[in-house]
């Protein structure tokens, strides 16, 4: 019987992965994103959690001008 292997899903992600995740460059994540997340340092390996982010991102999400009531 032949077992297949599900991916892992990922848990953490490095620098460029978690301002793609976000559709951002690596600037724009460094300049505003990057100051408010806590990092996991292993070494000189830097890893932001997935959840982590997710919580910056609904953190910091607004409603449009339409959702506001405006005309």
């Amino acid at each position: 019987m032949s077992v297949t292997a599900s991916p892992v899903p990922r848990l953490s992600l490095r620098r460029e992965e978690a301002a793609a995740a976000l559709g951002m460059s690596d600037d724009h994540f460094d300049l505003r994103v990057r100051p408010h997340l806590k990092v996991v340092r292993s070494g000189r390996l830097l890893l932001w959690s997935v959840a982590e982010l997710e919580e910056w991102l609904a953190a910091n999400a607004e409603h449009t001008l339409t959702e506001r009531g405006a005309p």
